[in-house]
């Protein structure tokens, strides 16, 4: 069977950890209130991210965790895993 294997780690990849007060401003590609040199404007900018549309609070044992992530990365990372 010839199908693609996609392996990625889930914290950081595709649970991602924003910037707290960026997230607060509008997210990615919203940066142009940070000074020119500041690292997280080209780290935000639409060019490399992906705006994180997922939003969710899951209870597990250990306690609460929210998770944030890219709808548009995770259905593409569903059509690569069901192509034939």
């Amino acid at each position: 069977m010839n199908r693609p294997v996609i392996y990625t780690d889930f914290d950081g990849v595709l649970n991602a950890f924003p910037d707290s007060k960026i997230q607060r401003r509008g997210g990615v590609g919203h940066t142009g209130w940070l000074k020119p040199d500041d690292p997280r404007a080209s780290l935000y900018s639409s060019d490399h991210a992906f705006p994180l549309t997922g939003n969710l609070v899951v209870e597990v044992p250990p306690g609460r965790y929210r998770l944030r992530w890219s709808r548009k990365l995770a259905d593409g990372f569903h059509k690569l895993a069901v192509a034939a």
